[in-house]
């Protein structure tokens, strides 16, 4: 695997995400300093797309929506600028949706009763390669939302935010 992919692919510490995803406490702090998401005046809008990944499953654009309680997941921002190419700058922040504190499905913030809680921040790899979180599992089967808001840096494609989307993973 090159140096920039693996990278991409440990950044996040497997223990943080582990422990973050489907825990009660998370070790990583909320990230009150980057508020809301601003838009570039003169940036095109890209496209956001939140995917899942499971060990093995490492194509861009691919990805998995479940899988048997255990199994390793990630989350990984595709972010593209109008001219369909990857963003080689800026950051994407992942949050996960919680409900009193455990992890919930990503309706429970979208109905308002949940809130939004940040993962971690990781910036773009200057290769294009979509940033990737691995260390997600679950013992028990669970459903989390999860989400990203990408901050574009003089690259043209506009800061923005993907769908939530969730993952669940199942007993076998």
């Amino acid at each position: 695997m090159r140096g920039h992919h693996f990278r991409s692919l440990v950044v996040a510490l497997a223990s943080i995400f582990t422990v973050g995803a489907c825990s009660e406490q998370s070790p990583v702090a909320p990230d009150s300093a980057s508020g809301g998401v601003r838009f570039a005046a003169q940036a095109a809008t890209g496209s956001y797309e939140l995917t899942f990944h499971t060990t093995g499953n490492y194509p861009i654009g691919e990805g998995a929506s479940s899988a048997p309680v255990g199994t390793e997941m990630g989350v990984r921002a595709n972010v593209r600028g109008s001219d369909g190419n990857l963003a080689t700058t800026g950051s994407v922040t992942f949050d996960r949706c919680e409900l009193n504190g455990n992890p919930a499905p990503s309706a429970a913030c979208a109905s308002g009763s949940g809130r939004w809680k940040r993962i971690m921040s990781v910036q773009m790899d200057p290769s294009g390669y979509p940033p990737t979180v691995y260390g997600g599992r679950c013992s028990s089967p669970t459903v989390i939302g999860f989400r990203f808001r990408y901050s574009g840096r003089n690259n043209g494609i506009a800061s923005g935010m993907s769908a939530a989307r969730d993952f669940t993973w199942y007993a076998e």
